[in-house]
């Protein structure tokens, strides 16, 4: 029988081994299924051992087997595709998932598109470089192990698969790659990671950065790195190069730094050119001379347009006018990085020019005339217009006006209407009788079939140019490639392409999310449905998620319908090839973080545009926004727009209005947008959004690209918009005339150059004089309303209708409106605030205060009452030995209480100072009758400051935490007495009595004797655990000392619990301790810490409420005591009484964190 089939195999040296597997699986399932088919599965797995030869058999024995399964031919194929399957290297699956968390929308993850053209991503086609001859491929030695890589010229990085990397056993650092990898078939793949490996080919030894990349291909080297490697030569000119270059970098220019034997033409590289003859510029006898008054530029630019001017003259291009001239036009400055261009805004001029109409190429006409062509160049002529002299009639029409006086041109400038006609004419001219080369403007094509036709037409193109004078940028020239760049298009061997620069807003647009986003995609489609044959059929499995019943599932057939879509939206005859000779039309809109754009000629898309915003961007007033689109929209399609009238359509209809005023009364963020528009001849016009569903698609699924437009608009300092009723813009607006038109007519007349030449009711405006302007009756500074002086007070009240906060309602107002002193204004508005004052946060904590430590045991002690298992308990510590005393109590009266303490005080003698909180036992008569009876100074905490009776608080916490776990609370009290204190090494009985009590531990008889310690050494350690806590205590958690509290102050008190408001009142006196004061508020007086009290004003102030309750808040009255009998005051910066109590901890000598969840604070005096 086995003879009668072929017998599966398996190549496990396979360079792809999970495919190999996969075929050899397949393979046996045919036989199983036909000529095996009767065989029992023991025999059939028999039959496989047999086939996977001795490699596969020494992995069967490693293998983990189940109960039957290796009788199960099913059971062994899958347990081989698991081992076989590819796995990830561990760092790298790390590494991933780190990067998976970036956030792409913030400015430092933005990612670069890298053609890497040797990978095919869907692997569903085999690019051509697959299939190129084996010399592409290489071996690089790698960390001493030699890998298999395609060279592709066309690769702009190199690529390591995760296969790869993983055999090389590399223990470096990986790191984030910042690429996305775009294949042959425009699809996008992040790469897991990226890393710097050395690598050697012979002699040659660099280091270079590889993306890893989890897909089953083969490792690329990029052109770059293989001419670093010396495994392919650049050829430096055309005499000596033998082969066409294949690769276009759409992001770079591609430099010939020598090609076409430069050194046979080096006049070709020198400055501007000088084509023959003078145009004469033909004015329409008609027309009403213009002359523009001079521009103000922004101070900072001065000495470089001074500069520029200067420059400008040396070159011949423009030169002073000192005569009168009938036409002035004005200067347009346009910034870029750290240079700036000089060109004029002729638009009245362009109204008066009579035009040649001379007629215009388009690209399709020009391809048509090469249909055999396989070799290409594009030679750019350099400065085009400047190179054509203008006769003197004809330079006095191009006068304009800069801040040092006025010049005129030279040359033909930029944005006169009839430039590109004339310079079209010019070149059509040089070119004639040159078979193979023709030209659109400044673009000139060279084209041929062979590399020897086309090294002859080029040379033959140079030399006529050098006989016309005509000069090239060799810097943006391409030289004989297999495709070229040229007017917004790719020309290649097989004809004409669009440019993916163009059609990459949509290529790489993201799908859609959520219901809406898919509505919006299909609106997108909708608008193109003419040139989409069978659109219905196509976007069915979209539509379909449009439906509310139905849910909203990405599938895979919706991913398919998206991506055919786009391929239809960005390829022939959806998308138009541009024409030169028609009317140009931009449609772009603006969302809340995108700007997307579109290019329609005869309503068809000819260019696609979108980007993301950047941060400062997203910031922008929606009408900035807009403007921004349209400024995108220029600089995008400059190639396709420059020297042609533009009609820009946009739905937000202030803007249409705004484009059509002066440009000084406009606010300043927008004169910067229209200045770096100056050059284009565009019109805006207004068209409803739902008309708009092109660039609203684009910009709300903006591809993730937020590099500011060129010019100086992001250096501009503005915030958003106001919008108000039109009966309060009516009100501002008649405001403003009466109260600020001196301010309005300073503004429209222009600032003195001297601050004491502006009359008095202007000057508060000086600083800011260089924002402000003037629209629609209305001063703005920036974006920002000026707010008349009687509105001011209203303002004020809406401002603060909803109570922000100090700083949130500055930075609210900051953003709409402006007056000098606005913000102080803000800040007194708010002080007296009766309702902010009511409803406040709690004030921070206070650095500690930390008590004496007493000389004396017993000397002073502190008490408080607890409740434990439902019995009651009064408490008392000595504050140098932490001895406690507990004692229960029959109940809560003050009388049970005194002769608790008296009980107490028999055994251990009577306290010279008694510390408590004002609870009823202690405040009661009979209680201060008691302690003045024994002679005992009785001192309180302030109300609701549990912390400044720490001592007693923390005492009540280690016993309650002891007989909670303890079966015997006595001797629990008892271990607890006889436990050595950390700081000190000694027991608080030790410390009390001199000795050890016995308790249940065996113990030798010698240390139950009495002993003795220095009481000195004692307090010094005590004295330092303190000093420790306070530092590490205040560092943390404390705020500063208070200062701002003295007699007389009008304070509020923070509330307490069952009270929301802070309440209104007066300090009369500070109280005895430090840090308590005297207040009076609705009549009554009261104690109070200064962490509970916060300065107020005699205005937030005056609605007087009551919130407290009497029995809660109200001061009982206090015991006196002579000065005399009092303990001294604690020094400056005494420490404070921490001691850990339940383990004993002895602190070292130096300050160190100590371990707080047991520390018995000894509270500040309050």
């Amino acid at each position: 029988m086995a003879s009668l089939f072929e017998h599966p195999k398996i190549d496990w040296d396979a360079a792809d081994l999970y495919q190999e597997y996969e075929r050899f699986r397949s393979h046996v399932g045919f036989v199983f299924a036909g000529p095996l088919s009767e065989l029992e599965n023991k025999a059939k797995a028999g039959w496989l051992g047999t086939w996977i030869g001795e490699q596969g058999r020494e992995i069967y024995k490693t293998l983990e087997w189940g109960n039957g399964e290796k009788e199960d031919p099913a059971k062994v194929l899958e347990k081989f595709a698991a081992y076989i399957r590819p796995r990830k290297n561990k760092r790298i699956a790390r590494h991933s998932r780190k990067v998976s968390s970036v956030d792409v929308e913030s400015e430092d993850s933005q990612y670069e598109d890298e053609e890497i053209l040797g990978i095919n991503l869907t692997q569903e086609e085999t690019p051509v470089a697959m299939v190129a001859d084996d010399k592409w491929r290489v071996e690089i030695n790698i960390l001493s192990q030699r890998v298999d890589f395609r060279i592709d010229t066309g690769a702009k990085c190199n690529t390591l698969t995760t296969n790869s990397y993983q055999s090389l056993m590399h223990t470096g650092e990986l790191k984030r790659s910042n690429k996305i990898l775009l294949s042959y078939s425009n699809h996008k793949m992040k790469p897991v990671a990226a890393v710097d490996l050395p690598l050697a080919y012979k002699n040659h030894k660099i280091r270079a950065e590889l993306e890893i990349i989890d897909i089953q291909q083969e490792n690329v080297l990029s052109g770059k790195t293989a001419e670093a490697l010396g495994l392919i030569v650049r050829l430096g000119s055309i005499q000596n190069a033998s082969k066409v270059s294949t690769v276009y970098d759409a992001s770079k220019k591609q430099s010939t730094h020598g090609p076409v034997g430069l050194e046979d033409f080096p006049e070709l590289t020198r400055t501007t050119g000088t084509l023959p003859g003078k145009y004469t510029i033909k004015i329409d006898p008609d027309a009403k001379p213009v002359v523009h008054p001079v521009r103000r530029q922004p101070v900072a630019l001065r000495a470089k347009i001074v500069e520029k001017l200067n420059e400008m003259v040396e070159n011949g291009h423009i030169v002073k006018v000192d005569q009168p001239t009938e036409w002035v036009s004005s200067m347009v400055v346009v910034t870029c990085k750290d240079k700036i261009r000089i060109c004029i805004d002729p638009s009245d001029l362009n109204v008066a020019i009579k035009r040649e109409h001379y007629p215009m190429r388009t690209t399709e006409e020009v391809v048509s005339t090469m249909p055999d062509a396989k070799v290409f160049s594009v030679l750019d002529a350099k400065s085009g217009f400047l190179q054509i002299e203008l006769d003197e009639a004809s330079s006095f029409l191009t006068t304009f006006n800069t801040p040092i006086g006025r010049f005129r041109w030279l040359r033909l400038p930029f944005g006169v209407k009839c430039a590109p006609e004339i310079f079209q004419r010019i070149i059509d001219q040089m070119l004639e009788g040159i078979s193979g080369a023709t030209g659109i403007m400044d673009d000139i094509l060279i084209a041929a079939p062979t590399i020897e036709e086309h090294d002859r037409t080029l040379r033959e193109v140079v030399e006529r140019a050098t006989s016309y004078n005509l000069k090239l940028n060799f810097d943006k020239c391409h030289i004989r490639q297999s495709t070229v760049p040229y007017v917004g298009h790719l020309i290649t061997a097989d004809g004409l392409k669009p440019d993916p620069a163009k059609t990459e807003a949509v290529r790489c647009m993201p799908a859609p999310t959520d219901r809406e986003g898919v509505r919006r995609f299909l609106g997108f489609v909708t608008y193109l449905s003419k040139f989409i044959p069978n659109l219905s059929e196509i976007d069915a499995p979209l539509r379909q998620l449009t439906k509310n019943d139905v849910e909203f599932t990405w599938d895979p057939a919706q991913q398919q319908a998206f991506e055919r879509l786009k391929h239809l939206c960005t390829h022939h005859p959806v998308l138009k090839y541009f024409d030169v000779t028609k009317p140009v039309e931009i449609h772009c809109d603006a969302s809340s973080f995108g700007l997307g754009s579109v290019l329609l000629q005869d309503n068809q898309p000819v260019a696609f545009s979108s980007r993301s915003m950047n941060d400062a961007e997203t910031r922008y007033a929606q009408i900035e926004k807009e403007m921004l689109s349209i400024v995108h929209a220029c600089t995008k399609f400059h190639h396709f727009i420059f020297g042609k009238h533009v009609t820009v359509y946009n739905d937000h209809k202030p803007l249409e209005d705004i484009y059509k005023k002066p440009l000084l009364s406009t606010p300043m963020r927008i004169q910067r947008m229209r200045l770096s528009l100056q050059w284009y001849d565009i019109a805006v016009k207004y068209r409803r959004g739902k008309d708009m569903e092109l660039p609203d698609t684009l910009s709300r699924a903006q591809l993730p690209d937020n590099t500011p437009e060129a010019g100086s608009i992001e250096s501009v300092s503005m915030l958003n918009f106001v919008s108000v009723t039109d009966e309060r813009y009516a009100e501002l607006q008649e405001c403003t005339k009466e109260e600020l038109g001196l301010l309005q007519q300073t503004i429209q007349q222009g600032w003195p150059d001297d601050r004491r030449d502006v009359q008095t009711p202007v000057q508060p405006y000086w600083d800011s004089r260089s924002q402000l302007a003037v629209s629609d009756g209305i001063v703005y500074k920036g974006m920002r309303i000026v707010v008349p002086p009687t509105m001011r007070k209203h303002m004020l009240e809406l401002i603060h209708q909803s109570h922000l906060g100090m700083v949130k309602s500055k930075q609210r107002t900051r953003e709409v409106l402006y007056w000098p002193g606005m913000s102080a204004e803000i800040e007194l508005m708010i002080r007296n605030c009766s309702k902010c004052a009511e409803i406040q946060n709690r004030l921070p904590k206070q650095p500690l205060m930390p008590t004496e430590t007493p000389e004396l045991l017993f000397e002073k002690v502190a008490s408080d009452l607890f409740e434990f298992e439902g019995k009651q308990y009064v408490i008392l510590v000595d504050y140098y030995s932490k001895y406690i005393e507990v004692s229960e109590l029959k109940d809560q009266r003050s009388r049970t209480t005194i002769e608790a303490l008296k009980n107490q005080f028999s055994r251990h003698g009577i306290p010279a100072t008694l510390r408590t909180d004002n609870g009823p036992q202690y405040s009661a008569e009979e209680f201060k009758e008691f302690c003045k009876s024994y002679g005992i100074v009785h001192k309180t905490s302030s109300p609701h400051t549990p912390h400044s009776n720490g001592e007693a608080e923390r005492a009540v916490q280690t016993i309650k935490r002891l007989w909670s776990k303890a079966p015997d609370k006595h001797l629990a009290l008892l271990d607890y007495r006889t436990t050595p204190l950390e700081s000190v090494g000694l027991s608080p009985a030790q410390l009390l009595m001199g000795r050890r009590p016995r308790n249940t531990l065996p113990t030798a008889r010698a240390l139950l004797e009495p002993m003795n310690y220095d009481p000195l050494r004692v307090k010094h350690q005590l004295d330092k655990t303190k000093h420790a806590q306070k530092f590490y205590h205040d560092r943390k958690r404390a705020g500063r000392p208070r200062t701002d509290l003295r007699p007389g102050e009008e304070v509020r008190m923070q509330p307490y619990p069952g009270h929301q408001r802070w309440t209104p009142g007066v300090i009369v006196q500070q109280h005895d301790a430090p840090r308590s004061f005297v207040v009076e508020s609705g009549g009554k007086t009261f104690r109070r810490n200064s962490q509970h009290l916060r300065t107020s004003t005699a205005a937030a102030n005056r609605s007087r409420h009551v919130w407290c309750d009497d029995e809660l808040w109200h001061e009982r009255p206090e015991t006196t005591v002579p000065k005399e009998q009092q303990p001294p005051a604690a020094p400056p910066n005494s420490t404070l009484h921490l001691v850990d109590l339940q383990h004993n901890r002895r602190y070292p000598s130096a300050p160190h964190k100590p371990q707080v969840n047991s520390i018995l604070l000894d509270g500040a005096e309050s």
